[in-house]
């Protein structure tokens, strides 16, 4: 060979050894910044502080475009931050790039078309998972989860029992999301065998602990499904002020108390049959009776008749309630009240067991006793708060009620304003108990010397309630009732308020829901 050819190569050589030697500590310093960058990020990323975190991740894919693992942060950056367009272009590039590495990135990518609710791309977002790692066991739950989001029940046990063949640690979460399934297709049985297996697989899990809770709640569940239901109560019950007006409402009066006790009988029947169900929407019609029996027989014992129908509707934050009802009163076998009623009443749900409770009731009241009793209508509007505090079985609850009785009368309309502050909670061996306090001021149309009556009263209440058996539940109630006005006569005394009483009201209940 020529000597100045080989002299040529050796220059060559040595001049690509020299820049192959140069460029290698380059490129391990930007590789080490990079992940001083990443690193950086990481802590941000952790602390919420996602804009940081976005601006460390990019710098750190400058330093190294290649690292995918830098690059995956990036993109969850965004998803936090709400950018989901963002986020799904980089987990698109990784997974096309390392489909089998970086398996996990198609579930992120699912997760976000899940949101959009474009169903079909995140199904094939999960097929192509499962083709990239064959007989993944997460690819089958991701793909049960969806199947029952698109209420593919039928899909969804599919894939679930194929996640416990692949992994049978999963058995107790299967057992437990196929529970849930039989629960929405309303096959209450097979849920209730899916429940008790998920418990036995581990009973002090969160998950055997939320499947405890479902076996509780099935028999209700399941009574709620049938398109008819009977739910009747018998209790007796003693008041030391009974109303001279066995319709008057606790706390609002337009008569003065009797100042007389006496102990009484209740019973009431309630039945009514659902007519419709489509959707998120049912319709029923049904009939209330009610009867109260005083012991001692100068005292008026009542009995109501009301039919009535309700449509209700329902969606993922909020339900809907719109009820009319007839009633029909009679106090000693005399008539005593007709009456039309219309209650609706909203439920919302918010973040953090957060519930607020709107309701409307309008009254027309037509009195039967030959003009004893002005006849009169009656608007309340009612708003009640509740939140649950996290982790304990407390709910405070506040709320506010404005009502306007219009009479024929100025004697007997009036209006008043209750405020109300109570908290729910689960007590020892299965009680549930429910107290409140509650004001109430009232100013009537009737005038006394130079101004109107007005009322000022509470009430006190506190209730007990324990379920004996499934469709069984035993309640105990309190109530104490104090009201005073500043009306004042001498008709009786000096200073006589004729609207002055209290009462105490005691209640023992047992009610059976068929």
């Amino acid at each position: 060979m020529n000597t100045k050819i080989i002299s040529e190569m050796a220059a060559t050589y040595f001049l690509v050894s020299m820049m192959v030697a140069l460029a290698l500590p380059v490129q391990a310093e930007q590789g080490g910044l990079g992940m001083n960058y990443f690193v950086d990020g990481l802590e941000a990323y952790d602390n919420g502080d996602y804009d940081t975190a976005l601006n460390a991740f990019g710098q750190a894919i400058e330093m190294d475009g290649g690292n995918l693992q830098f690059q995956y942060y990036s993109a969850l950056a965004y998803s936090k931050m709400g950018k989901e367009k963002e986020a799904g272009s980089i987990f698109s590039a990784i997974v096309a790039r390392e489909p089998q590495a970086y398996n996990h990135v198609f579930f992120d990518l699912a997760g976000i078309y899940i949101r959009q609710k474009d169903y079909d791309r995140a199904r094939k977002t999960l097929d192509d998972a499962e083709r990239a790692v064959p007989d993944n066991p997460r690819a089958s739950m991701e793909k049960g989860y969806l199947a029952r989001a698109m209420k593919d029940f039928k899909g969804a046990e599919v894939n679930f029992k194929r996640a416990m063949e692949l992994n049978s640690q999963l058995a107790q979460v299967v057992y437990y999301e196929m529970g849930l399934i039989h629960l929405e297709i309303r096959q209450f049985d097979s849920a209730k065998d899916m429940f008790r297996k998920a418990v036995a697989l581990g009973p002090d899990s969160d998950i055997a602990r939320a499947a405890k809770q479902a076996l509780e709640n099935i028999g209700g569940m399941k009574r709620s499904a049938k398109p008819w239901h009977l739910v009747s109560s018998l209790g007796w019950a003693y008041d030391s002020n009974i109303p001279n007006d066995p319709l008057d409402l606790p706390g609002i009066s337009t008569t003065p108390a009797t100042d007389l006790g006496d102990q009484y009988q209740t019973f009431a029947l309630n039945g009514y049959y659902r007519i419709a169900f489509k959707n998120a929407m049912t319709l029923d019609t049904g009939y209330l009776f009610s009867y109260l029996n005083y012991s001692d027989p100068d005292n008026e014992s009542s009995m109501g008749n009301s039919p009535y129908v309700r449509l209700s509707y329902s969606k993922k934050n909020w339900t809907g309630d719109l009820r009319y009802s007839y009633g029909y009163y009679s106090a000693d076998g005399h008539s005593k009240q007709m009456q039309h009623a219309l209650a609706p009443t909203i439920v919302f749900f918010e973040p953090w067991d957060m519930q607020t409770v709107c309701g409307l009731v309008y009254q027309d009241k037509d009195y039967l006793d030959d003009g004893l009793t002005p006849d009169a209508t009656h608007l309340a509007l009612k708003i009640k708060q509740g939140f649950k505090i996290p982790g304990k079985a407390i709910t405070p609850m506040i709320g506010v009620t404005f009502g306007d009785e219009n009479a024929d009368t100025d004697a007997s309309s009036y209006r008043y304003f209750e405020t109300m502050a109570g908290v729910s909670l689960a007590l020892p061996y299965g009680i549930g108990g429910d107290f409140s306090f509650t004001d109430i001021r009232s100013t009537y149309d009737v005038t006394y010397g130079s101004s109107k009556r007005k009322d000022t009263g509470y009430m006190i209440s506190a209730l007990f309630s324990k379920k004996v058996v499934d469709a069984v539940t035993a309640r105990l109630f309190y109530l104490y009732v104090k009201n005073d006005s500043n009306v004042m006569t001498s008709s009786m005394a000096p200073d006589y308020d004729p609207y002055e009483y209290e009462k105490h009201i005691v209640q023992i209940q047992m009610e059976v829901t068929l």
